[in-house]
């Protein structure tokens, strides 16, 4: 990240890491865009602040801030975390908030160019997000350096705090390549895969807890005694290691209608703002190094600016990455 900050002395903004001295401004941003979303915490500032400057120190959710080179104060706040989708290791983009004063300057290009490049230097292969149906102009902007909208799939979501229930049986929990992924396998008594669910820690910061996000695939089908199983396990996983501030699901939306009775019955609900779905999309392959390489200089401020990092790597079969979602 210091590299961003020293390579392009001509750029209005400079990213500087989540400090003490930054916290409070750091954690009013994120409520800022909370409070868009009628989803606030309404807590004591101070005890909030220092609780998700605490997830940062601990890593539970990695974030920067973007400064105003003039100012010196925060313009921008971006949170993420590592994932694991369908196009393999990536960062998902949890917020990227700036001040009302600060938009339409580039400081949302900015902090999208430092992630991918953070991204491209760890060798990942994606950033994955999600957004609101209804925010066209989030859409566009996301749109306009080349990313993908996946409107084929949705996710419901389980709020907890939740404890472990009964079941899980016959669900095999495989040795995952990261702590902070729980991968579970179905299988019938010949050891062919009937279900395979990945899933990978995620940290709201509008409520201070952390959860998991399951990527769910059936390569094979299955009915709905093995999900329901499957989802027994995965909220047993995760009360046994402390994360239940939520499970969310990705579903695609040919698959929902069959499994909505299953995914309501545990009390998962769509995740959405209001009525609003949530969209995932994602920046992978060329268009990500072009967000983040010379050859793809954004503007920023009537000014431009280069990013060097090294080529995407090839993605490596991965025995864990399936293709198709349920």
């Amino acid at each position: 990240m210091n590299a961003i900050s020293h390579q392009a002395t001509n750029v209005p903004f400079y990213i500087r890491p989540v400090t003490k001295k930054h916290a409070g401004a750091f954690y009013d941003l994120i409520q800022e865009q909370a409070e868009q979303h009628d989803s606030a915490s309404h807590g004591n500032r101070e005890a909030e602040s220092w609780k998700l400057f605490e997830a940062v120190q601990r890593k539970e959710v990695q974030a920067f801030l973007v400064v105003d080179r003039k100012t010196d104060k925060p313009s921008c706040a971006v949170t993420f975390f590592d994932c694991w989708t369908a196009h393999g290791h990536g960062l998902y983009l949890e917020d990227i908030v700036t001040t009302k004063k600060q938009r339409g300057r580039g400081v949302g290009h900015f902090a999208m160019a430092a992630l991918a490049q953070r991204a491209l230097s760890q060798g990942y292969s994606n950033l994955a997000w999600e957004c609101a149906a209804n925010n066209l102009t989030a859409h566009r902007f996301y749109d306009s350096f080349g990313s993908e909208r996946h409107d084929n799939l949705l996710t419901w979501r389980l709020p907890g705090p939740f404890s472990a229930p009964k079941g899980g049986k016959g669900i095999v929990r495989l040795d995952p390549p990261h702590p902070d992924m729980v991968v579970l396998m179905a299988a019938d008594k010949a050891g062919a895969t009937l279900a395979k669910s990945i899933a990978y820690r995620s940290y709201s910061t509008f409520r201070l807890v952390s959860g998991m996000h399951v990527e769910t695939f059936a390569p094979n089908g299955c009915g709905e005694e093995i999900i329901a199983a499957m989802l027994e396990k995965q909220i047993q996983v995760q009360a046994a290691k402390g994360w239940t501030g939520h499970v969310d699901l990705t579903v695609s939306k040919d698959s929902e209608k069959s499994l909505a009775p299953v995914i309501r019955g545990f009390g998962f609900e769509p995740l959405s703002y209001g009525h609003d779905r949530m969209i995932p999309r994602c920046l992978r392959g060329k268009a990500l190094e072009t967000v983040a390489n010379a050859k793809g200089a954004l503007p920023v401020h009537n000014h431009s600016f280069t990013l060097s990092v090294r080529p995407l790597k090839e993605k490596k079969n991965d025995s864990f990455l399936l293709s198709s979602h349920l």
